[in-house]
């Protein structure tokens, strides 16, 4: 049998040396974490810090991209007289500011509702080229309305996101359809008996209302610029044609007969909403902002005319008038100009009113003084209240 030895207990110093062996390698351990943890700490700072200054760069680049960019027109150009008519406005009677059958102009130019009459405008587009084209080469026509793009964006207050060969595309198409209808209609073209779109008495009258609307429109001088230079003057008297302003009162006559104002080229037309209102204003004398109430004072005409009538004034026909803005009081009889009212009166005055309350806002006649013509029922209130804040 083997001798077994007593097992030896270690003693107090070779613990001590094994505890302290631990100790360091814990402590080592622990710091190896610590530096781990700070390294983490300061790599995550740096990237955030660094991608900071990745965010602050790129917005320093697009500030200084906006700040040098020549391109982007000022906000509010002298030009701009074509609007979208305000959401204030608009919310009365939407769709007596949109085109019913023919987009003029890029602000409807997308309205799927309107699409069907594009094959007829450019119908009527290579009318105008045919009977151009011996006068005037296709790229100069081109050319002209290339010049005109930056012009022709300022006349809009809205941003025109089309490119410049899209809208000068849109410009040409457009324009030509106008000016091929308004000579259709002068020389009393066969498109307006048979064959035709146009030969549909309904479906004219809708164009010609379309014409009108404040968001349906081009810059007058384009259209008139395009005329000239496919049909230049001394071409017009060989042919017999008209200007392009006295095609332009024809076409529109109709809404010129109160004033009967003959076409003179000292009148500055902005577009055909401009001219509409220019048709009911007077002429023959300078107008202030208070110029056909001044007489009798505001406080005598804040009354509706039901209003007066029960006060027992007797309201009569104006015979000879000027424009709907010329009144006579005499005694107890106040005598008006009469006006034709159809289907489409409410949406001519609405956009009358709509320019008015964008562009001529200090001379808003029409809108004086339709406030006080028909505020005399509930509806014309209602109608009113959507236009201005008095």
């Amino acid at each position: 049998m083997a001798d077994q030895s007593p097992i030896t207990p270690p003693s107090d110093e070779s613990s001590n040396h094994h505890f302290e062996d631990q100790q360091i390698m814990l402590n080592k351990n622990l710091n190896d974490v610590v530096d781990k943890i700070e390294t983490e700490i300061v790599e995550t700072a740096q990237e955030k810090d660094h991608k900071q200054q990745v965010d602050d760069d790129e917005v320093l680049v697009d500030i200084n991209a906006i700040l040098l960019d020549n391109k982007m027109p000022p906000l509010l150009s002298e030009s701009c007289c074509i609007y979208k008519v305000p959401h204030r406005i608009r919310q009365g009677n939407e769709e007596a500011y949109t085109p019913k059958l023919v987009s003029i102009g890029p602000l409807h130019c997308y309205n799927p509702r309107l699409q069907n009459m594009e094959r007829h405008k450019q119908l009527l587009f290579k009318k105008f080229v045919d009977r151009s084209k011996s006068n005037t080469r296709l790229e100069d026509l081109i050319n002209y309305v290339k010049s005109a793009i930056p012009k022709v964006r300022a006349c809009y207050l809205e941003n025109i996101e089309l490119r410049e060969r899209e809208l000068v595309q849109l410009i040409l198409v457009d324009a030509s359809f106008i000016i091929v209808l308004f000579l259709m209609r002068h020389e009393n073209d066969k498109l307006f008996k048979a064959g035709s779109i146009m030969s549909i008495p309904l479906f004219l009258f809708t164009i010609v209302y379309d014409l009108l609307l404040l968001e349906n429109q081009l810059p007058f001088f384009v259209l008139e610029g395009l005329f000239k230079l496919a049909f230049p003057p001394h071409i017009c008297k060989d042919l017999k044609l008209p200007s392009f302003l006295e095609l332009t009162f024809k076409f529109f006559s109709e809404y010129n007969e109160m004033q009967n104002i003959e076409p003179n080229p000292r009148i500055r037309i902005k577009h055909f909403t401009d001219l509409l209102r220019i048709f009911y204003l007077p002429t023959d004398e300078p107008k202030t902002s208070t110029s056909i109430f001044k007489q009798y004072g505001s406080k005598d005409l804040s009354y509706s005319a039901s209003e007066l009538h029960e006060a027992g004034v007797k309201l009569k026909e104006l015979k000879g008038s000027k424009g709907i803005l010329e009144l006579k009081f005499s005694g107890r009889d106040l005598e008006i100009p009469q006006i034709s009212v159809d289907d489409a009166t409410e949406t001519l005055f609405r956009n009358m009113i709509a320019l008015e309350q964008c562009h001529y806002y200090s001379e808003s006649y029409i809108t004086d003084l339709l406030l006080y013509w028909i505020a005399s029922s509930t509806r014309a209130k209602m109608w009113m209240s959507w236009f201005v804040n008095k």
